[in-house]
């Protein structure tokens, strides 16, 4: 079977390299760039961090933000996974899907007590900073635009 990896570089060449040997023509054809626009940011300010896209978790990666001791909640296997990669020993709270966040992190022990910084991208199908918010202040939004 011939296949077309038309995923941005980077996720193609996953796909390229987890179909090897499957008996698959494989041809990559990127259709997408994704260029993270550099944002100052003040991390220091913040006890943990909400990553609920993959994309953000790279971004932070590619402009070498300081991230180390803070407590990390993720959404989605494939943020989680960038986050292993990105070789971070800090402590991780892994949700399924964003149903899954929205359900279980008001009950988190402790969460009153964090200041939360809420990285994503741009494009979303739920905005979790409208209805969540910890000690009545919302968590903080940081969104990464891409071209």
């Amino acid at each position: 079977m011939k296949l077309i990896l038309t995923r941005p570089i980077d996720d193609s060449k996953k796909i390229l390299n987890d179909l090897k040997g499957k008996d698959h023509d494989l041809i990559m054809n990127p259709l997408l760039e994704i260029v993270y626009l550099q944002k100052k940011i003040n991390i220091n300010q913040f006890t943990s961090v909400l990553f609920t896209s993959r994309h953000s978790v790279r971004a932070l990666k590619q402009y070498r933000y300081n991230i180390t001791n803070k407590f990390f909640f993720i959404c989605g296997k494939s943020a989680y996974q960038e986050a292993l990669e990105f070789g971070l020993s800090n402590e991780y709270v892994l949700f399924e899907n964003i149903s899954d966040l929205v359900k279980k992190f008001p009950d988190i022990e402790n969460i009153q007590n964090q200041n939360i910084m809420y990285f994503r991208g741009r494009h979303i199908s739920y905005n979790f900073n409208i209805d969540i918010s910890v000690n009545e202040r919302p968590i903080v939004d940081f969104v990464w635009n891409c071209y």
